[in-house]
């Protein structure tokens, strides 16, 4: 899960070792799996490829932050440019990011559109309830969930 400290020692990023030096195993997975999974809930990573992911998955720390940090970094003024739609396609981190975001942006975005599978997915094997806290956080902000 997500720790206030993290912003300072980085977040660990988990996805696919696609370099050359890979084992078998990896590269004989599906493009689409080596390429488009990847993910800050390493947890979930760890279900789905199960026993390959001691071989297949890299982890690796990133840079990470607050909405607001990145919007002072790159001087964006929300007031003079809002943000229209909103896309987010997180593998499963929505439930930290969503809430985060409407907490700190001055003007939210009139459409939040996200991708839900994965935080419904890890819900079902964890026993979780993520994604209930994202709706009751977006309807507490004033969206419909269509």
């Amino acid at each position: 899960s997500y720790a206030p400290d993290a912003l300072e020692e980085g977040c660990t990023f988990c996805q696919f070792d696609v370099s050359d030096e890979s084992p078998q195993v990896c590269k004989d997975h599906p493009d689409w799996m080596k390429y488009q999974i990847a993910t800050l809930d390493c947890e979930h990573s760890k279900a789905f490829f199960a026993r390959n992911f001691e071989t297949c998955i890299k982890h690796d720390v990133i840079s990470c932050g607050t909405v607001a940090q990145l919007l002072q970094q790159y001087q964006l003024k929300l007031e003079a440019a809002p943000i229209a739609v909103l896309q987010i396609d997180v593998e499963g981190y929505e439930a930290v990011l969503i809430p985060g975001l409407l907490q700190e942006l001055p003007i939210p975005p009139p459409v939040i559109h996200f991708e839900n599978k994965v935080v419904k997915e890890s819900d079902q094997q964890s026993n979780t309830t993520k994604f209930a806290g994202i709706l009751e956080a977006l309807e507490v902000h004033g969206y419909r969930v269509l």
